[in-house]
């Protein structure tokens, strides 16, 4: 049943995470892509802000020597929207990534686990977003993620659940798919670094509650 389809993969994520061990830190990035034997190669870096581009690890994907065929994405948004969640569709889906490095807080991290159960579907207008998420029709995942926290949060890259807002309808709506977990969370402090006094505290506090 589905619960215990929830656990099974609850627990195979753990074991993974066990294996990996050392490999949960941000430079490993580019061995952990490797070993998802990808077939294109294609990598969407989805992040929050330029600065983060600058990172050595990112910058090093993007490169003339990259091994992969990564291409970068600003999402600057809090609390993401159907309009731009498909604005981020259709900005991308020729692109068709294999997998999505989605590197912020948790309204980077919902856009990203999102996009990828929209890749490999053909959605005409925000309205067809907005059906295909109200009726969780969405099948097996075109391309996996990774989440890769800025903030302390609750816990977004460990979940197959995202927030989508819509405001046209005042609605909260919920992508979610129970094969849409991320292949991989790495966590690196540093990445907090810049991180607004304010949205420190906050964040802080989200993940101490939850």
């Amino acid at each position: 049943n589905r619960l215990i389809d929830q656990t099974g993969r609850a627990v195979e994520g753990l074991r993974r995470s066990r294996r990996e061990g050392d490999r949960a830190r941000l430079e490993h990035l580019e061995e952990v892509l490797e070993g998802m034997d990808l077939v294109r190669r294609n990598v969407l870096l989805l992040v929050w802000g330029e600065p983060l581009l600058e990172n050595p690890v990112f910058a090093g994907l993007l490169g003339e020597d990259s091994a992969f065929a990564v291409r970068s994405m600003i999402f600057r948004a809090s609390n993401p929207t159907v309009e731009q969640l498909y604005d981020a569709y259709r900005e991308t889906r020729d692109f068709a990534p294999e997998v999505v490095v989605a590197v912020g807080g948790g309204s980077i991290l919902d856009v990203g686990k999102s996009l990828c159960c929209l890749y490999g579907r053909e959605i005409p207008d925000v309205d067809a977003l907005r059906d295909l998420i109200v009726h969780k029709a969405y099948g097996h995942p075109a391309a996996r993620w990774i989440g890769i926290p800025t903030t302390a949060g609750t816990g977004s890259e460990t979940t197959c659940w995202a927030t989508i807002w819509d405001p046209e309808r005042d609605a909260k709506r919920s992508v979610e798919c129970q094969e849409n977990y991320a292949w991989a969370a790495l966590v690196d402090p540093e990445l907090a670094a810049g991180m607004p006094l304010k949205l420190a505290g906050s964040s802080a506090l989200g993940a101490r509650s939850a």
